[in-house]
């Protein structure tokens, strides 16, 4: 799978990372503070979502430093399965949220 490039920002912009995990694709945006849309992208998951979720998130974690990931939301069919694989959770019905700071991957 290749993936797009991403836009860089500067250290010290705060950003949040939703995935919405299906059985078809994986959409993935990038946010802003004001939530704007810095990025998004679409992936067919060909069977596969943890794989492709955990491929975009590399790439993401690779294009924003650890200490502007404000958070991680997740959502969709694969979304509360994928919730149980970052800690510290604090959760909805829909919309899973975590606060990835202080992770070891992040570090």
């Amino acid at each position: 799978m290749k993936l797009p490039n991403t836009r860089d920002l500067s250290p010290s912009v705060p950003v949040f990372l939703g995935f919405d995990i299906g059985s078809v694709s994986l959409n993935s945006v990038v946010l802003n503070t004001d939530l704007t849309v810095v990025e998004n992208h679409y992936d067919f998951v060909h069977g596969r979502p943890f794989h492709v979720l955990s491929e975009r998130l590399k790439h993401l974690l690779n294009a924003y430093p650890a200490d502007c990931i404000r958070g991680i939301a997740l959502t969709g069919t694969g979304g509360k399965l994928a919730s149980g694989l970052i800690p510290n959770s604090s959760s909805s019905k829909r919309i899973r949220f975590r606060d990835i700071r202080g992770l070891p991957i992040l570090k």
